[in-house]
C-alpha cells in the first residue's frame, strides 16, 4: 500500500511536471494573443455591445489543447470568448471572437484573455495569462449619438429650434417692416417692398431668445450601490443626459453641475456640440469612484493593484518592487501609463504620488469600488450652496436629479424660497430611486426586506413629492425601465 501510494505521487508529480515544461516549451516558442482592430481604445455607448476580433498564435511545433479561454474584465463589462476551448494547431493560428457590452459610464478596461492549458497526460490544467489590454470610454447613450457627430462639414444635425420675443434683433422672424432711420444698416433694406411703397423701408426681426436651462446631478457615493448598469446613478445619468439633449435640440443654453461631498463639475450654460461634448465627459468620468475622496481604496491598496496589473506583463520589473515603496511603485506606473490613452479627465488625489498611482488605475480602466460611508449630508449642503450660486443667474429651469429630499435640505430650499430666491415651477425635480439596483433574490426573507423596502420607499415618495410641491416644485416623474430594457428606452 506505501509502494502503490508513493508510485501514485511520483506519477502526480512526474504529470504535473510535465504540464509545466509542455506549456512552458509551446510559451517560448511563441504563444501570444494579438487584436486585429487599428485601435485598442473606442468610445461606446451605455449598453452597446461590440464585436472584436483577435488571434492566438502558436508558433510552437506541438498542439496546444485549452479547456478554457476568458475575457479578463470588470463587472462593468459582460464579455463573451468563442470559442470557449478547442485546440491551438502547431505553426497556426485560431480565430478568437470576443463580443463585448458596456453596463456602465465611464472608462473600462477589457484587460486581456485568460487560458487553461491541458498537459499532454491530461490531469493538471496551467492558467496562462495575456494582458493586451483594450480600452472603453463609456458614454450615456442619449449622447454618444451627439459624440459621433461629424467634426466640419454637414453634421446631418436638425436646426435647433428657437424661441424669439417681441423685441427688435437679428433672426428669420419677421416683426414689422419700418421706415429707414438714420444708423440702419444697408443688409435689413428690404429692397422689393421699398420700391413697390416709393419709400426706403428697413425689416425689424424679432430678436431670438435662448433658454438657459442648468441640469444638477447628484453624484453621492452610495448612489453607485446595487448591480451594475441598474443603479441609482446609472438611471439617473440616463434621464439626466435624454433630458439634457431633447434641451439642447431645442436651442436651449444647457449647463451641468455635478455634487456630491464636494462639487465634481462646473460647466456654465452654452450651446454647440463642444459643450455637449463636454458634459457627456463629464457624465461618464466626473461621476466615478476612482478619487481618493469616493474610492473605497487607499494608498496602499491602489499600489497594490497596480502592481498586480504589472506582473504578467513586466514581471521582472514587477518583482523588483515591493508594494510598501509607494514612490518607487509611483514612478514604474508613470511610466507605463505614459502608453495609453490619457484620461479626458484627471483624477483627484491628496498627494502627487497617489494622483499617479490613480492615474493608472483610471488609464487602464481597472475597477475601484465606491467609499462605503455615506457622503449624504455634506451632498445636500453642497447642493443647497450651488442652488444659491445658480439662482442669481435667473436661469429658466433648473432641473435637479437626487433622491427625495430629506428635512434639512427642505428647510434650506422653504428658507430660498422666502428670500424671493426660489419662484415656482423655476426647478423640476427628479427624483433617484436609491433602491433601484439592489439584486434580486427570491425567498421568504428576501421578499420580506424587499416588501418592506418598498414600502419605505413609497412613504418618502409620498412625502417629498408632498413637501416638493408645496414649495412651488415641480416633481418630474419618469418611467421606470423595466428588466431587460435598453439604456436608450429607458432614458426615452
Amino acid at each position: 500500500m506505501l509502494a502503490w501510494v508513493g508510485a501514485l505521487l511520483v506519477g502526480l508529480a512526474l504529470n504535473r511536471g510535465a504540464t509545466a515544461l509542455h506549456v512552458a516549451r509551446t510559451r517560448v516558442a511563441g504563444l501570444e494573443m494579438l487584436w486585429m482592430q487599428d485601435t485598442r481604445h473606442l468610445t461606446v455607448g451605455r449598453g452597446h455591445t461590440v464585436q472584436l476580433h483577435a488571434e492566438l498564435h502558436n508558433r510552437s511545433s506541438t498542439d496546444l489543447h485549452f479547456i478554457a479561454l476568458r475575457g479578463i474584465a470588470a463587472t462593468d463589462l459582460t464579455v463573451t470568448v468563442t470559442p470557449e476551448h478547442g485546440l491551438a494547431p502547431a505553426l497556426a493560428y485560431v480565430d478568437v471572437e470576443v463580443t463585448v457590452s458596456a453596463h456602465r459610464v465611464g472608462r473600462h478596461g477589457l484587460q486581456g484573455l485568460a487560458l487553461e492549458v491541458g498537459g499532454p497526460m491530461g490531469g493538471f490544467e496551467v492558467p496562462l495569462t495575456f494582458l493586451n489590454p483594450f480600452l472603453f470610454d463609456v458614454l450615456p447613450t442619449s449622447l454618444f449619438a451627439v459624440e459621433r457627430w461629424a467634426r466640419g462639414g454637414r453634421t446631418r444635425r436638425p436646426a435647433p429650434t428657437v424661441v424669439t420675443g417681441p423685441t427688435p434683433g437679428d433672426s428669420i422672424e419677421l416683426r414689422e417692416l419700418r421706415e429707414h432711420r438714420p444708423g440702419d444698416a444697408l443688409r435689413k433694406v428690404a429692397w422689393k417692398a421699398s420700391a413697390r411703397r416709393g419709400v426706403l423701408l428697413v425689416r425689424d426681426d424679432e430678436r431670438e431668445e435662448h433658454d438657459r436651462t442648468w441640469f444638477v446631478l447628484d453624484a453621492s457615493v452610495e448612489l453607485w450601490s446595487g448591480v451594475p448598469g441598474r443603479a441609482a446613478l446609472d438611471i439617473a445619468i440616463d434621464q439626466t443626459a435624454s433630458l439634457l439633449r431633447v434641451a439642447h435640440r431645442h436651442g436651449d443654453l444647457v449647463g451641468l453641475a455635478i455634487v456630491a461631498a464636494r462639487l465634481l463639475t462646473w460647466l456654465p450654460p452654452e450651446s454647440g456640440r463642444e459643450q455637449i461634448r463636454h458634459i457627456a465627459m463629464a457624465l461618464a468620468h466626473q461621476t466615478g469612484t476612482r478619487d481618493a475622496d469616493r474610492s473605497g481604496l487607499d494608498e496602499d491598496d491602489a499600489a497594490i493593484r497596480v502592481l498586480d496589473h504589472l506582473k504578467p506583463s513586466n514581471p521582472q520589473l514587477a518583482s523588483s518592487v515591493g508594494p510598501h515603496q509607494l514612490d518607487r511603485v509611483a514612478e514604474i506606473a508613470a511610466g507605463v501609463a505614459a502608453q495609453v490613452p490619457r484620461l479626458p479627465i484627471d483624477v483627484a488625489a491628496p498627494t502627487a504620488r497617489e494622483r499617479t498611482l490613480r492615474r493608472y488605475l483610471a488609464a487602464y480602466g481597472l475597477p475601484s469600488p465606491a467609499r462605503v460611508q455615506t457622503d449624504r449630508e455634506q451632498t445636500d449642503r453642497t447642493l443647497v450652496e450651488i442652488l444659491s450660486r445658480i439662482l442669481p443667474m435667473r436661469p429658466s429651469r433648473v432641473v435637479i436629479s437626487s433622491p427625495w429630499p430629506s428635512a434639512a435640505l427642505l428647510e434650506n430650499l422653504r428658507t430660498m424660497m422666502k428670500g424671493g430666491s426660489l419662484r415656482r415651477n423655476l426647478v423640476w425635480w427628479l427624483p433617484a430611486d436609491v433602491t433601484r439596483g439592489s439584486a434580486l433574490v427570491h425567498g421568504a426573507v428576501a421578499d420580506t426586506v424587499d416588501l418592506s423596502a418598498a414600502w419605505r420607499r413609497d412613504a418618502a415618495a409620498i412625502r417629498g413629492r408632498d413637501a416638493l410641491m408645496h414649495l412651488g416644485i415641480r416633481v418630474q416623474p419618469l418611467r421606470r425601465p423595466e428588466s431587460g430594457m435598453t439604456p436608450s428606452e429607458s432614458g426615452s
